[in-house]
């Protein structure tokens, strides 16, 4: 049976565990972490059986805002994921690890204080 939460912070805490967990927002299979039913993280096989964490910067900062939904999922991935394990979505698009079809920008309604 699949576990589920209300709290999308502990859907990022599973996922890091790699362990699977749901809620309303937000699910992990262990392997990636969905924001609705986009990938923005997943742990990737380094072939000497560890793995590395990518988190893809869907955010304004990373100039590629979805929605703030989104958003707030990606900063709490970055907040427990390595700096150098953030990926920048143009680079994840041309590495095919990200679908070239999705489309971000700016969010015009974030102060450029916060940018």
């Amino acid at each position: 049976m699949e576990q589920y939460t209300n709290d999308d912070k502990e859907v990022v805490k599973a996922f890091m565990e790699c362990r699977t967990l749901k809620s309303y927002r937000c699910k992990s299979d262990g392997q990636s972490f969905y924001s609705g039913e986009l990938r923005v993280a997943e742990h990737v096989p380094s072939g000497n059986g560890t793995a590395s964490t990518l988190v893809y910067d869907f955010t304004d900062r990373g100039g590629f805002f979805i929605d703030k939904q989104v958003q707030w999922h990606v900063i709490q991935l970055k907040r427990s994921a390595p700096r150098q394990n953030v990926v920048g979505i143009r680079d994840a698009q041309e590495f095919g690890l990200v679908d070239e079809a999705i489309v971000g920008g700016r969010n015009e309604h974030t102060p450029s204080q916060a940018r």
